[in-house]
């Protein structure tokens, strides 16, 4: 399976010929440490990927569902992330999140919604592990 990129669809950023799904393709191109700068993966399932570290600066996700996927360290700058599926991502950071939405893309990103979704997730898990700690502290 290939993975091409958004602005070029004849140029393959990677290809992963034993991937039968696009995540099995996407996690094989994150381990073997290419670049998937620009990335078309416009409604890709990459639910539970593990996109540790991926360079996905400028990427096309649009509707992508990446649900319960691991995002730490991945470089989503520039993303588009309209109507991406953030369910219990893990490792997203809500400053990261907060350059992606705000950042200009090709069209126009509605990504304040899984924003605040995130900064709400991170608030009840902030005041979560506070509890467990005063808990564990008296």
């Amino acid at each position: 399976m290939k993975i091409i990129s958004r602005y070029y669809s004849s140029k393959v950023l990677f290809d992963a010929p034993n991937a039968t799904t696009m995540k099995e393709a996407v996690e094989a191109a994150v381990k073997a440490g290419a670049n998937l700068y620009g990335a078309d993966l416009t409604g890709a399932n990459l639910t539970g990927a593990n996109l540790y570290g991926a360079n996905l600066y400028g990427a096309n996700l649009y509707g992508a569902n990446l649900t319960n996927a691991n995002l730490a360290g991945a470089d989503l700058y520039g993303a588009n992330l309209t109507g991406a599926n953030l369910s219990k991502a893990l490792g997203i950071s809500v400053t990261a999140t907060k350059e992606v939405a705000e950042t200009p893309t090709e069209a126009p990103c509605t990504c304040k919604a899984a924003y605040d979704k995130l900064l709400e997730e991170n608030k009840a898990l902030r005041a979560k592990l506070k509890s467990i700690a005063d808990a564990a502290n008296s």
